[in-house]
């Protein structure tokens, strides 16, 4: 089956465009798609492993089968994001 999988951010940027095409066996895991993507963008292969797969939406773990006709998308964690209140009275 070929899976279409999105890149988000410096993952797109790593490979020079926003989307990749991966083949993968019927079954094949979140794990299998990795292994696949490392394989085959060598750019990516320091970034896999903390790129959060999304599937239908949900985050997806190594053993979720990645399902035929489906978009995988693949970003990165972003760190900090909090914010601070303001105590000077504005």
């Amino acid at each position: 089956m070929i899976v279409p999988v999105r890149l988000a951010g410096p993952l797109a940027q790593a490979v020079g465009m926003p989307r990749v095409s991966v083949v993968l066996e019927r079954g094949a895991t979140v794990r299998d798609l990795r292994e696949r993507l490392a394989a085959e963008q060598p750019a990516l292969e320091e970034s896999l492993s903390s790129a959060l797969v999304v599937i239908h939406g949900s985050s997806a773990s190594p053993r979720d089968p990645v399902p035929p006709d489906e978009e995988v998308a693949l970003l990165l964690p972003v760190a900090g994001g909090a914010t601070q209140r303001r105590t000077d009275g504005h």
